[in-house]
């Protein structure tokens, strides 16, 4: 009787089993800021929806791998530097100096980029705290997130500060840099280096303005509506008939506009030492100057009496007076609206219109080897 006792209470256990309800295992534990959702809705929801907490961690995945790529563009500056120091020419240094201006001002934007990203995850942080009572493990997530962020705020300052000695650095090594022998602005004048006693280096044209150069400027100078076959009729005026001294002046004004240098007509003590180094010899047209004309008491009275005004013109081949080399120094007077086939220009530009040139040629190689860089 006992032992038909036992079995009918194990049967009995048994069948209570099979009606209970399954225990929960841990990882399926219910969490206090995710509510039951009813029976009728369950359809309706996405297949392995993220909880808040994983949408965090991302979040600060991607926070994370921005820093992690900004620190490795500083590395790459910071060996850029060494390379700059080993640049065995001027040309050289100047195309990874200005390489490595493009990497700085890049590298400036992606951290202000990166740090308005962090303040907006920070912002979110504050919102998820505020807006549910949080779990031990969500506290322990949040108060990383924060510590991170502030670590990653004292390097961006560190890279910000490191950029800017370096940009100081590249700059004052760029200007210690010599002056290019030579150069080709930015309308297609090439000018020549000249050191003569006397007077500090300044460059020169290498010829005397041609037509083809001229119109290549009115071109550019000219508005767009003005037909291409009035420019080329002007251009064709001119050097049959010559060049007044306005216009020289306006062509000046013009080229250092187009350029970005300074740009002039040359003065008598730069054509004096131009001629100390044989430049000029080989000029096909007489040139004005940008001075007036110094000339002699006698004719210096009789311009004053007649109220006229004479401007310097330098002729050292002799276009216009023939006079040969013994006179390829002089200077002689002229009009300023008088014009000949023989009297043209050329111009002059100070060391720093080198330097710029050289730069100018170096960022345009960066860019033309970097188009994807450009916004």
């Amino acid at each position: 009787m006992r032992e038909l006792l036992i079995l009918t209470l194990l049967f009995c256990l048994a069948l209570g089993a099979q009606d209970a309800p399954p225990l929960p295992s841990a990882t399926e534990s219910p969490t206090a800021e995710e509510p039951a959702v009813p029976e009728e809705d369950v359809g309706s929801l996405p297949v392995g929806r993220d909880t808040p907490l994983q949408i965090m961690i991302r979040s600060f995945d991607r926070i994370r791998l921005e820093r992690t790529e900004n620190a490795a563009r500083l590395d790459s500056l910071h060996r850029q530097m060494q390379e700059l120091l080993q640049q065995p020419t001027a040309n050289a240094f100047a195309a990874t100096a200005m390489k490595m201006r493009r990497g700085m001002k890049e590298l400036e934007e992606r951290l202000h980029i990166e740090r308005e990203n962090q303040i907006g995850f920070k912002n979110d942080i504050d919102r998820y705290s505020a807006e549910r009572q949080l779990l031990r493990q969500e506290a322990s997530y949040l108060s990383h997130f924060l510590d991170e962020l502030k670590l990653y705020g004292l390097e961006q300052e560190k890279a910000m500060k490191l950029i800017q000695v370096m940009r100081t650095s590249v700059a004052a090594r760029l200007d210690r840099l010599p002056p290019p022998p030579e150069f080709t602005n930015r309308v297609g004048m090439s000018f020549v280096l000249v050191n003569a006693k006397g007077l500090s280096p300044f460059y020169v044209s290498n010829q005397a303005m041609t037509q083809e150069q001229y119109l290549a400027i009115l071109k550019l100078m000219a508005p767009p509506d003005r037909p291409s076959e009035e420019l080329s009729a002007e251009a064709e005026r001119a050097f049959r008939d010559g060049l007044t001294f306005s216009e020289t002046q306006r062509l000046a004004l013009g080229i250092a506009h187009l350029s970005g240098a300074q740009v002039m007509l040359p003065n008598a003590k730069e054509v004096a030492a131009l001629a100390t180094v044989g430049f000029g010899k080989e000029l096909e047209r007489a040139v004005w100057l940008r001075d007036k004309w110094n000339a002699p008491y006698g004719e210096r009275d009789a311009i004053i009496r007649f109220g006229a005004v004479m401007n310097a013109v330098w002729d050292p081949a002799g276009r216009l007076t023939r006079r040969g080399n013994a006179d390829q120094a002089e200077v002689i007077g002229e009009l300023p609206e008088a014009h000949y086939p023989g009297l043209g220009c050329i111009f002059v530009a100070p060391v720093i219109a080198g330097k710029a040139a050289r730069l100018a040629q170096a960022e345009e190689a960066a860019m033309a080897s970097n188009p994807q860089e450009e916004k």
